[in-house]
């Protein structure tokens, strides 16, 4: 009987930290809904509303999922985390603020996945998705299969001093600023950056590649931007492989180092400012004047397809 009693009492003792632990428990999986509600524990079938309520009951490095194509309210992330939703497209409509904000100064080697999104900024927001951060810390963002239009500063800034960059498979149009912007908010950028099948429309610059940073434009798009389709500031280095610049005021603008290669220059009032390095297989028609192409290659002078 003695034993009987001991035990019932240390049942008793435990029963309130068991029965709370849920409460502050963290899931690596949750999920969000259109129908969902953030008082919820964020469950499959309890779903969350928006993401920022979703995102506190997420562990680090787990992953936030869409069950529907609802409006999920923007977002600041602060820690390792995946939002995915492919398939349903969830929505964050972001007037006059950002729609994501990412903090890589709020943990170290943040590791952020962003999929399957539309961000519409109706244009009034100010970003779609902007990275900030002055620390070296060894962040690894990727943004894949998103949509982000109308915003009047920004499609994407990366302003992180540092870290790795993807972006793939996405669209981002329709915005007063630059569409696609990586450029420390101090100093010079050690970004290093692909961009790999991203379209970028009419917005003032298309990819604008500050001090420092290293990008490759894959399989890309930069068409009818006021001022350029590419444009690369001093201490910037740009691999450009397999891409269309087409109707933009200029082509390229290349402050920085340009090389070219297997891709369609056309239709822009100028061609070129600056001097970029062209390998033997890039098309270049129609351009107005301007510009230095200095030739990778066999050919001294190259003129059209080279």
């Amino acid at each position: 009987m003695r034993n009987v009693a001991i035990l019932a009492l240390a049942a008793a003792l435990l029963s309130p930290l068991l029965t709370s632990a849920p409460a502050h428990a963290q899931a690596t999986r949750t999920w969000v809904s259109g129908v969902g509600d953030d008082a919820n524990p964020c469950s499959r079938t309890a779903p969350c509303k928006t993401f920022a309520g979703a995102i506190s009951k997420t562990a680090a490095l787990g992953e936030i999922n869409c069950l529907d194509p609802g409006g999920y309210g923007v977002v600041t992330i602060t820690k390792s985390i995946g939002i995915d939703c492919t398939g349903t497209y969830g929505s964050i409509l972001a007037a006059g603020t950002v729609g994501v904000t990412i903090n890589v100064d709020s943990a170290p080697s943040m590791i952020v996945r962003l999929r399957g999104l539309s961000i519409s900024g109706i244009l009034t927001g100010t970003k779609g998705i902007s990275i900030i951060g002055t620390t070296n810390n060894n962040n690894a963002i990727s943004i894949e299969d998103c949509v982000i239009d109308g915003f009047t500063q920004n499609g994407i800034l990366n302003a992180a001093n540092n870290g790795a960059f993807l972006v793939k498979n996405t669209v981002i149009r329709n915005n007063f600023g630059t569409a696609l912007a990586v450029a420390a908010a101090s100093g010079a950028s050690t970004v290093k950056a692909t961009l790999d099948n991203v379209s970028t429309f009419d917005s003032n610059f298309g990819f604008a590649i500050g001090n420092g940073a290293q990008a490759i434009i894959k399989n890309s798009i930069a068409s009818q931007h006021v001022t350029a389709g590419v444009e690369t500031d001093t201490g910037a280095t740009v691999m450009i492989t397999s891409s269309i610049i087409l109707g933009n005021a200029t082509g390229i603008i290349a402050n920085g180092t340009v090389r070219v290669r297997d891709s369609d220059l056309s239709y822009n009032a100028v061609g070129l400012s600056g001097t970029i390095q062209s390998h033997v297989d890039s098309s270049l028609l129609n351009n107005g004047g301007g510009g230095t192409i200095s030739p990778v290659g066999a050919i001294s002078s190259p003129q059209g397809l080279q």
